[in-house]
């Protein structure tokens, strides 16, 4: 769903992928965003900085022709990135809209918290905004529950869900100045639809 949102949402030229998390999923981002967009530069952030480097170690065995490291500063990640990933969990904010460029995308997939969330406010006033599901974002997701609390984001303000998306009835990206933003807490659906995959390519 993160490298589906992206193919919809991202600059088409988008070369430069920052990852923050080391978890299981880590390996699976690079992975599905080299697929969809000609990575030349991938930049990995954990609390960890071991287990980042083993995530940018295997990473560079598996695709020789990305550049790979291990970010020592997530504010510095963010200006060079053209797509940036959050999949941490963490309950403080990570990324913030004074650190991420024009053009940018960023998809926020580990937090399932209405009260928490990995990016701050002015990301999403900044952005234009989309979301895996309304149904489960909008009772899990502080990204944009949080702003919407503070009277600074109103939920008609998502532009539409990834169905949408993926039918063609909602606007895109329309510029390479805008900043997109997706929000991610899983579905059902997309579980299902990423098991039938697998068993049809079987």
């Amino acid at each position: 769903m993160s490298a589906l949102a992206a193919d919809l949402l991202a600059r088409r030229d988008a070369g430069s992928l920052f990852l923050l998390g080391t978890g299981n999923l880590a390996p699976y981002l690079i992975r599905a965003h080299a697929s969809v967009r000609s990575l030349n530069r991938v930049t990995v952030w954990g609390r960890n900085p071991a287990k980042a480097a083993a995530v940018v170690e295997n990473a560079a065995l598996e695709f020789p022709g990305i550049a790979f490291e291990v970010a020592q500063d997530i504010a510095s990640a963010c200006a060079g990135a053209d797509i940036i990933v959050c999949a941490t969990g963490s309950p403080e904010i990570l990324v913030r809209g004074e650190w991420v460029k024009p053009g940018t995308h960023a998809d926020f997939l580990g937090n399932h918290h209405a009260d928490k969330r990995e990016c701050d406010t002015d990301l999403v006033t900044r952005s234009k905004v989309y979301v895996g599901t309304r149904a489960n974002c909008f009772r899990e997701a502080g990204e944009i529950l949080v702003p919407t609390s503070e009277g600074r984001f109103s939920l008609d303000a998502v532009v539409g869900e990834l169905s949408d998306l993926c039918r063609g009835t909602v606007s895109t990206r329309e510029n390479d100045q805008e900043i997109t933003l997706f929000k991610s807490v899983g579905c059902a659906l997309g579980d299902l639809t990423g098991a039938l995959a697998v068993y049809r390519a079987g």
